[in-house]
This record gives structure tokens, sequence and C-alpha cells, in this order.
């Protein structure tokens, strides 16, 4: 719980009182036999030492492992919420900067597409190319980040931390990569395909 082991000494109490060392007593660590016993232990505890110092539950706090655990669990799901949004948020902003590169790349080949239509390509054949080629675009931007991760995890590990790579997290991230691709390029895909062959033809 952030202490150093290392630099963690530990005395009998009465040589603590000798070599003159602040005594107080802050902490009781108890151990309890039973451990379905937690709970009713913790409150025969809050009841002995309201009623033999006079104490209130406001001057002092009886905590088990179990509501640390509740705790800390609380706390890792308010952060899971803080980072799925902040990653909805980039996702909405990937999508975007995909649909504004698609948007200049039916631009720039109007002409093209008009040449394609002009030999018999159908509106669901410049829909499904340009709807695929969004996609390809956001599978492998997804790919990279997947690998810049892994290879940043790595670099944590060797420096201490704990890097574990989960499968269904990077399944999750390659998965919203693709549905981002395929939302975001459906409106290029879209104004590519109903395009008017002649006018595209004029395109200069």
């Amino acid at each position: 719980m952030g202490n150093d082991i290392d630099s963690l000494v530990i005395v009998p109490f009465t040589t603590a009182k000798y070599l003159g060392a602040d005594t107080t007593i802050n902490n009781l660590y108890i151990k309890v036999d039973d451990e379905n016993q937690i709970e009713s232990v913790s409150t025969s505890i809050e009841n002995y030492i309201e009623f033999a110092f006079g104490l209130i539950t406001d001057d002092f706090s009886v905590s088990s492992q179990d509501s640390m655990l509740n705790t800390m669990e609380e706390v890792n799901n308010s952060l899971s919420i803080m980072l799925g949004g902040i990653a909805s948020i980039s996702l909405i902003v990937a999508g975007i900067g995909v649909m504004n590169v698609m948007l200049v790349s039916v631009t720039e080949r109007t002409k093209e597409i008009g040449i394609r239509k002009a030999l018999g390509a159908k509106k669901m054949d410049i829909l499904v190319q340009f709807l695929i080629e969004a996609l390809l675009l956001c599978i492998v931007g997804g790919i990279i980040g997947i690998l810049l991760g892994i290879a940043i995890g790595n670099l944590l590990g060797q420096m201490g931390y704990s890097f574990i790579v989960e499968v269904w997290i990077v399944v999750v991230a390659f998965l919203s990569s693709a549905v981002i691709g395929l939302i975001f390029g459906i409106f290029p895909a879209y104004k590519a395909a109903k395009l008017n062959p002649i006018d595209a033809l004029h395109t200069e």
C-alpha cells in the first residue's frame, strides 16, 4: 500500500519506547480466523472502541480487506468509464478525419469515377470501392495503433511496470477501427456513387 518494504524496520514496542521513538498507536491490524466473521468482528471492534474510549465513529474507522477491495473496484470502474469516454471522443474525431480524407479523395478522383461509370460501372460498384478504401484505411491505422500500444506496453514492462496483453481488448480495438471505417466512409462513398458521369467527365 505504498510502503517500501526494503526501507522498513520492525522492532518490538518496548524497544521503540527505549529508543525514544514516537510510540503513538495509529493503526491496529487484526487477523480473523474465520473469513465469514469479518463483518461481525468489525462491528464488535467498533462497539468496543466506542465503549472503552468514549469515541464516536467520526473519530476512527474500521476497515477490512473486503471494503478496501470494494473501494478500489469502484475507483477502477470510474476510471474505466472516464477512459471509455475519452476513447469514444477519440474514435469520433478519428472518424471525422477519415471522412474528410475520403471526401478529398472523391473530389480528386471525380474524373476517374466518371470514366468508370461511362464504362459501365454501377452506383453499387463505386459505393463498394470507396467503402473498401475507407475500411482499409481504418484497419491499417488500427493495426499500427495496436502494435504501437503493445510496443509501448512492453517498454514500460521492462521499466518495472506490469503489462499484460489482453486478447479481447486487441480484438475490440481492431473491430472498432473497422466499424469506424464503415460508418464514416458511407457518406463519401455515397457522394461518389451518385455523381453524374457526364458532369464527372467534364471535371478538370
